[in-house]
């Protein structure tokens, strides 16, 4: 999906292409479904913080298991 407009709001989301620069410009990562396009390794070293709610990602103190 490319964007999706909120029916609560005029709010809209939209998607982003998946970089090193893209993940280490946000605070907090959310990974709410598991794809094996996405690139863990990727994810994994760029990002301050991880919710992990599919167990894709290492033990470790910046990732929180949900």
């Amino acid at each position: 999906i490319k964007e999706y407009k909120l029916k609560e709001s005029s709010k809209v989301l939209k998607s982003v292409k998946l970089t090193r620069k893209e993940i280490h410009e946000n605070d907090l990562i959310v990974l709410l479904t598991d794809h094996d396009e996405f690139n863990y390794d990727l994810i994994f070293s760029n990002s301050k913080k991880i919710i992990d709610t599919r167990n894709k990602f290492p033990r470790d103190s910046k990732v929180i298991s949900a």
